[in-house]
Parts: C-alpha cells; structure tokens; sequence
C-alpha cells in the first residue's frame, strides 16, 4: 500500500442539489400566488432538473452523495434535507418560509409545510402523511430533528449545522473533535513502524481497532499514521461524544473520517461502544487495563522504543554524546515524551552536558504529568555522593541498585532464554530501618545518580473511602509513573503493603482487597519503586517475594557518626576532639543529628564556629524527645 495515499477530490453534488431545492420551492411559492394556465417557468426548471438528477442518482460525487447513499434517501427525501438546512443558514430561504407560514409564528420549517411541498413537488408521495414523513431514514438516523411542543403537524425541522456544514464541505469542525495531524512517524517504536500496513489492514478488516498504551506513548501519531495510509482524515473525538451524538458517527461516516475516539483508562470499568453502523472503520486510544465491549475488535499495546531509537532522539537535544547515551539507557521514555522534553532544554549550543542532565531531570520533575501530582509530591532535592554516609556494606547495596536501575532495559542481553522470556524492567526496593536512619535520603541520592524524578506518595490522596476508588488512584498513579519513567517512594509503606487479615470486618476486606490489587500491580509495573518501612515484618510476605532488593538501614556506628557531625557542620565545625566525643558517646541517627546542628546553627548566627554549648544543649533536647538522659560523659566534656 502507498503510505501517501489520499482521497482524490472529487466534483460536490452539494451546490447543483442546492440549487434544485432552491428551484422547487420557488416552483411551490409560485403555484400557491397565481393562477396560471400554461406551465409555470419555474415548475419546467424543476421538474428538467428533478428528471437530470434522477438519471445520475446513484452517480453523484462528494460528502452529500455518500449520506444519500449511506441513508438510501429518495430524491424526495433529499429536498426535505437540503431545504432544512437551507432555512438554517440562508437568511433569503428563511424568510421565504417564514413568509408561507404566516400568521403562525413557527420560527422554523413547519412539518405540514414541508409535507405540503413534498406532496406537490413529487408525485409519487401523494399518499404520504405526517408519520411516513418522519419515519424516513433522515429521521431515523436523526439527521433531521423535530423540535418545539405541540401538535405533530404544527412542529419545526431542525438540522445539525456542523452535520451541515460538513455535507456543504466548508469546514471539518464539530464541538469535541479536534483532527490529528502527524508527521511524527519517527518518534514511533520501529517494531510498530515495521507493521503499519499489517495494521492498516486489521483496521478495515475490524470494527474498532484499539491502540493500548500509556500517556504520550504515540497513540495519537500512530492512528493519524493509519489514517493517512488508508485515505482518511483522523480525528479525536472523545467517548460521550460518539456515544451519544448520531450525527456526529453520521458525519464521521460521510466527511471520510477516521474515528478515534479516546476512553478514559480506568481498571474495572466496561465501556460498550456504539457501533457507527455505517461500516467505516474506527479507533480507539485507551490504557492497558479498560475493557473494552465492541462486536468485532482487534487490540494493539504500542511497545516503549529502544534504546537506540531513544538515543537517536536524545542526540537531537543534548550536546554530550554520553548523556545522550545514558538517557537512552536509564530514561525508558516513549518518543514524543523525549521530544516533548527536549524541546524545553538549553539547545545544545554552549551547553554542558551536566548542565543539561540537571535541567532534564528538573523539567521533569516541575513538569510531570498532572494526574501525578494529585497523587504524589515531587522530591526535587539534588543529593551528591558526598552527602550520603552509610556504613559500606549499604553503600554497595545502592551501587548495586543504582547499576540496575541504569540498565534496566539492556540487563538481559544475551542473558538466558528463563531470564529473556519473562522480561520486566521494573525495579522495586524496600528500605528498613528506624526514623532519621536515611531510608528517603538515599531514594533522593538513588533519583539523583540515575537523573529520573521522584515522588513521594500521598497516601492520604490515594487512600479513599469508597469501595474500588482507592485501586482506581493506585492504578493512575503507577500508570502516570510508567508513562513519566518516574521514581515512586511509599514512604511508610506499610499502610499500603501491610499484611494480609482473615477479613472478620469490612475494613480489614477492604484493606486486604487493596493488598490484593497491589499485588498483582506492582509485579508487571515498568518503573522503579521504593518501600520504606520501620519493620520488615509488618510488609506482606508477598510483596517481600516480589522485591528485588531489601536494605537494612542500622543505626550508624562511631565512624558514620563522626563523617556526618563532620558533613553536617562543614566549616563551621568545632574541633575533631569534640567531634569524635560526640561521635563516641551520642548514639542518635542522621536525622538527629541534622535536627542538633541546625539548632545549633540557630543560636550561634555571628559565630564562625559553631558554640560547643549551644550543640550540647541541642543533643540534650533530642534525648529529651527519646525520654533518655543526656550521656554523663558529655555533661562531663567541660561544655555544660
């Protein structure tokens, strides 16, 4: 199939058949005011043009002609269209009729007028009344409407506009649809690009042919690739809109279109889709997990590019070659979220490449997907190695999870057939450890080396009271994590991946339903996550099987304290005797620690070095807040 393929324009029945109304209703104005013997000149224009017409009914070209072969309107039928929608938008036209129904005050075509001039203008509708009028295919299929109250006959015609306007070829609007133009086919996955005529075929072989993916996957640019290949305009129309607009599936039908109609991913939910029953091919864009109920329908999941797809769009916007390459490697983002970002960025020109790493990951985080940000708030801290002290053995546990999470994707090469068969590049980690042990420092120091962004889980936004409507947030949350390559962090996590009960009360269903869900979530999801939790024990022995990495975080020992009084005071620290006391007889976690100097900090604004009493004085508040006593080998370092 040429992938250029267009309709070729055609000559328009609609002006010649506008014309020919026009005719017949002057031939039915004129019959009414004079009493002529011999033929009028209007009825012999009429009737000729009525006979030329009938002679090339099934030939005739353009938008029009397809409705009336679509619908198999009779000629007469046609009249009652065209002279609809000429009262809607000819002024002339509307005051002529307007003129025939007085002294009624029907502002629009009266049925009876019009069944007046069926009847006089076409013979064989003689016998026609009221109910064989508006039991024809035109209002049927509700391209003409009867509106206002009142008696049948006294009621007036009504026609969509948009439908008309399209019939009349002046423009392609309707109120919710908005035409997809592409031009983008290289942000596509080549294994997609590689099927195109395959899917060209599956959609005019299909009802509905739906393309499944997460946000900015590429939907949209791969059906107005479809569109483009098989000779119609695509074009997104939304779902309530297909489902209860008639003549808009009409006007999809007659202006060439191709459908594509966009439903909402919601886990659980059934959508039916009206079938257009014109047999014009469809499509539809959702998520992976709705379900969707048509009669025939063929389902697509778009694939995430590879990496050297990525790594080609990444050159396009970043001045290092090894940035480039890195993105390409860690940031397993579809094609049009890579052009969207980098179109946003410094231009490579006089950029240095960790410039640009760190406005990558800031636009990301700043600018991530809106649906996110009602679930999770994003972690913008820039945390350098140089900052983390852990004891070695955790160190090497996030080197490790670190190199993983680089290589989510390439892992597998040349890996075994077990391994390559069952691919996932998800990650998941959990942290376990007391409070102010590191645990979110270190997620924040993971987000900075891989340069992704992070959000911390607002629980009390997912969480809802309403049967089915916390599964719902979860799955937008992890759906918007995976479209975004966003870093999630369930701090504690326990409260989501808690353990299972024996369910004795609604609330313990409802929290193991969730569990339940969860489960079967976060096993396939794509991204990185990362629990943490005080307690090991409190997490599901479920989750703890899906969990790829576990790090005990202990509570620091002398020579992590001694590094982190040292990182924390910076220039403004006492002198190493001091620290290595405090180091030797105050046993308190990072946090701690931080919650100590800036106290400190605070009663000694005009001094270099920060006041020996003034920390003594503030790790004594921090045992107070332990219920301990401040150690007597401090109160005994000469300070207090």
């Amino acid at each position: 199939m040429n992938d250029l393929a267009v309709i070729k324009p055609q000559a328009d029945c609609f002006n010649p058949l506008q014309q020919w109304a026009e005719a017949g209703l002057v031939f039915y104005t004129e019959s009414l005011s004079l009493e002529a013997t011999a033929p009028l000149p209007s009825g012999v224009q009429f009737q000729t043009l009525t006979r030329d017409l009938e002679q090339q009914w099934k030939n005739l070209n353009g938008r029009t002609s397809r409705l009336i072969q679509t619908l198999n309107l009779s000629p007469a039928e046609a009249f009652v269209l065209f002279i609809t929608g000429m009262m809607e938008t000819q002024p002339r036209i509307a005051f002529a009729i307007n003129e025939l129904q007085q002294p009624s005050e029907q502002a629009r075509l009266s049925v009876h007028l019009v069944l007046d001039m069926v009847q006089f203008l076409f013979p064989d509708t003689t016998d026609w009344d009221v109910l064989d009028l508006i039991n024809t295919p035109l209002f049927n299929e509700s391209v003409v409407t009867v509106s206002d109250n009142g008696p049948l006959s006294l009621q007036g015609l009504a026609i969509s506009v948009p439908l008309w306007s399209i019939l009349k070829s002046k423009h392609n609007r309707w109120q919710g649809v908005q035409e997809l133009d592409s031009h983008e086919r290289e942000l596509l996955p080549a294994a997609t690009r590689k099927i195109l005529p395959d899917l060209c075929k599956k959609l005019t072989s299909s009802e509905f042919l739906i393309l499944r993916g997460q946000e900015h996957s590429g939907r949209s640019i791969l059906a107005a690739e479809l569109g483009l290949l098989s000779g119609y305009r695509a074009m997104r129309i939304p779902y309530q809109n297909w489902q209860e607009e008639p003549q808009l599936r009409l006007a999809a039908a007659v202006a060439g279109w191709l459908p594509v109609i966009t439903l909402p991913d919601v886990p659980g939910e059934n959508y039916k889709l009206v079938s257009s029953g014109y047999q014009t091919p469809a499509i539809v864009i959702t998520g992976m997990h709705s379900c969707v109920i048509a009669n025939s329908c063929y389902n697509y999941a778009l694939p995430m590019p590879d990496s050297t797809l990525r790594q080609k769009l990444w050159n396009k916007h970043v001045a290092d070659q090894s940035l480039a390459e890195k993105l390409a490697g860690s940031a397993l983002l579809s094609g049009p979220m890579i052009k969207n970002i980098g179109e946003q960025i410094t231009p490579p020109e006089g950029s240095s490449g960790v410039n640009q790493e760190q406005q990558i990951r800031t636009w990301r985080s700043l600018n991530i997907a809106p649906g996110l940000t009602q679930l999770a708030q994003a972690v913008t801290k820039d945390i350098p190695k140089e900052a983390v002290i852990f004891p070695t053995l955790i160190n090497e546990h996030l080197d490790d999870l670190i190199a993983r999470a680089l290589q989510r994707e390439s892992l597998y090469w040349k890996l075994g057939d077990t391994l390559t068969a069952n691919q996932n590049p998800g990650l998941r980690a959990l942290f376990v450890g007391a409070s102010g042990t590191g645990k979110t420092l270190a997620a924040s120091y993971i987000a900075s080396q891989i340069g992704a962004p992070l959000f911390r889980v607002d629980l009390g936004s997912v969480i809802n009271k309403y049967i089915g409507e916390s599964e719902k947030n979860l799955g937008r949350l992890l759906d918007y994590a995976a479209a975004t390559d966003t870093i999630l962090l369930f701090d504690e996590a326990e409260s989501v991946f808690g353990n299972r009960t024996d369910a004795r009360s609604s609330n313990e269903r409802f929290a193991n339903n969730l569990t339940n869900y969860l489960l079967s979530r976060i096993e396939t999801h794509p991204g990185v996550v990362i629990l943490t939790s005080n307690h090991r024990d409190r997490i599901d022995p479920a989750f703890n099987r899906r969990l790829e990495i576990i790090i005990d975080f202990p509570q620091p020992g002398f020579n992590e304290r001694l590094a982190l009084w040292g990182s924390h005071m910076g220039q403004r620290s006492p002198d190493d005797d001091f620290l290595k006391a405090l180091a030797s007889h105050c046993d308190l976690s990072g946090g701690q620690i931080r919650n100590t100097v800036l106290s400190a900090a605070a009663n000694s604004p005009d001094s270099e070095v920060l006041s020996k009493t003034a920390i003594i004085k503030a790790i004594s508040r921090e045992y107070q807040k332990l219920g301990k006593s401040l150690p007597a080998a401090l109160q005994s370092h000469g300070v207090m």
